[in-house]
């Protein structure tokens, strides 16, 4: 279910529950996929980089910025850290 999602010209990046990424040009009749369902997960472990709280992409479709929160659970303590990054390479 998506849970973020930012327009910027003819471009919309949404971001889903389970951390699935889609950016569309919607600057036609039907909307065209540029990036397909790319995950929000760490190319070396596979590992989930955490629950995105925001999308945003720039202004000809080429990047997005993701602000996500991680918990880490240490013994009966969780921790929560905000991370950012911008580019597609972090979509797998």
């Amino acid at each position: 279910m998506p849970t973020c999602l930012d327009i910027k010209n003819t471009y919309l990046a949404i971001a889903t529950d389970v951390g699935v990424i889609k950016i569309f040009d919607i600057k036609g009749r039907e909307p065209r996929v540029i990036c397909n369902g790319g995950k929000f997960v760490d190319q070396k472990s596979g590992q989930n980089l955490g629950m995105i709280k925001s999308i945003k992409v720039n202004a000809d479709g080429s990047r997005v910025s993701i602000i996500s929160n991680k918990v880490h659970h240490q013994g009966n303590r969780s921790e929560e850290h905000t991370s950012e990054l911008q580019s597609r390479q972090y979509l797998v």
